[in-house]
């Protein structure tokens, strides 16, 4: 049962989640860290008094982290780490304590909590029912056969296409390696500095041949650049990741080298710009890249020039109101490890692949009841989703794949 099955109304279930949150703060995992407890407690308290709406980020860091009106979660991600330390600490609690009648949760991505019943709740102050044995043996089996068959209020288990796609992850129990690709940026100096101090400001049009600046003058910034899709992603992975107790560290692909790709699972964000996705090229069937006379985009490697998802508008400037992006898990025969690659097409799609990895309702949602078998090595699916100013929204699996 989600959160939008909740209501104040709902006197039992009410009770069943305050009830549950005393015992997790009342755990060793939330006892030592008031700033943990002090946020679940509050996001819990909102949500039952009908203020989901309101637990945003920057709500968050004023109300609990003492921050200014003014400042800029972009440079603070003070409530983001101490988001990702609760659900880090929620699933060490049930790891140990098990789930009782109501499990709460953060997903990943959100600061509305969920809470999911496995049992019915006892409305207060109701004893709870208590099983009646009979004397004669073969009427107790019969009768506890039909109360059990009857009244049991087992949960029905909801499928997670998240733990079953990562599953070969998680098993392998070594350190992730994530390769974030890059853009490559260049700072401005000499000639090429005067002459973007002459133009600045001046409203000069892009496509005026006057307004385009030389190239000599140009160095390159050896950091590079990571995409707002791609960082967001990034991020999203590592709090599953730390939810889930997996050691990972984070690497340009500028700074990898092959050999550190063999014999620990691989996660490369983002295609066009993470040259170790372009060199396993031809090992998965749907790839980013230039289709021919068509654009940017998604093509079918089994189907070429015929199956593929494009952008209208040119790279770099993508101003389409849609995205496409790709979900991969593979075995690479080279190093003999399982990749992962989370790709959009744009940064918006990038984004969106990290959440929809990591978030088993978005996910579920987007394959809207398409069959997927994750226990294939190979697993692949092919999603869009909506982009207004930048972001993404209503994402829905176009294709899958798994052999």
């Amino acid at each position: 049962m989600g959160i939008g099955d909740i209501g104040v109304h709902d006197v039992a279930q009410r009770a069943a989640v305050e009830s549950e949150l005393a015992r997790i703060l009342d755990s060793a995992h939330f006892k030592s860290s008031k700033r943990s407890a002090r946020l679940l407690s509050y996001v819990v308290s909102e949500t039952l008094e009908g203020r989901a709406g309101e637990l945003k980020e920057r709500t968050l860091g004023i109300k609990l982290f003492d921050k200014p009106s003014d400042y800029r979660t972009d440079e603070d991600a003070s409530v983001r780490v101490a988001a990702g330390e609760v659900r880090k600490r929620l699933a060490q609690f049930y790891l140990e304590s098990g789930t009782e009648v109501v499990r709460i949760d953060l997903p990943a991505g959100s600061y509305v909590p969920t809470f999911q019943f496995v049992a019915e709740p006892t409305p207060p102050g109701q004893p709870k029912p208590r099983r009646r044995w009979l004397l004669m043996a073969g009427m107790a089996v019969l009768l506890g056969a039909f109360v059990l068959s009857v009244f049991s209020l087992r949960p029905t288990r909801v499928p997670d296409p998240v733990a079953e796609f990562w599953a070969p992850v998680l098993a392998s129990k070594t350190k992730v390696l994530i390769a974030l690709g890059e853009v490559r940026a260049y700072d401005l100096v000499g000639p090429a500095l005067k002459d973007y101090e002459s133009l600045y400001g001046t409203g000069c049009p892009d496509d005026d041949p006057r307004c385009r600046m030389r190239i000599r003058g140009l160095e390159r910034i050896r950091a590079g650049v990571i995409p707002t899709g791609d960082a967001a992603s990034l991020l999203g992975l590592v709090e599953f990741f730390l939810q889930r107790g997996l050691s990972y560290q984070v690497k340009w692909v500028s700074e990898t080298h092959f050999s550190e790709l063999r014999g620990q699972p691989t996660v490369l964000i983002g295609a066009g710009m993470n040259r170790w996705a372009e060199v396993m090229r031809g090992q998965i069937r749907y790839e980013i890249g230039t289709i021919p006379g068509s654009g940017f985009g998604v093509m079918d490697t089994r189907n070429p020039g015929k199956v593929f998802w494009r952008l209208t508008s040119p790279w770099p400037k993508l101003e389409d109101k849609v995205d496409y992006g790709i979900i991969s898990r593979w075995r690479d025969p080279g190093t003999g490890a399982v990749m992962v690659c989370l790709a959009g097409v744009a940064p918006p799609g990038t984004h969106a692949a990290g959440a929809l990895a990591t978030d088993p309702k978005l996910l579920r949602g987007a394959l809207a009841g398409k069959e997927v078998d994750f226990s294939k090595p190979r697993v692949e699916m092919v999603f869009e989703v909506k982009v207004v100013d930048g972001s993404f929204w209503q994402p829905r699996v176009l294709a899958t794949h798994a052999e």
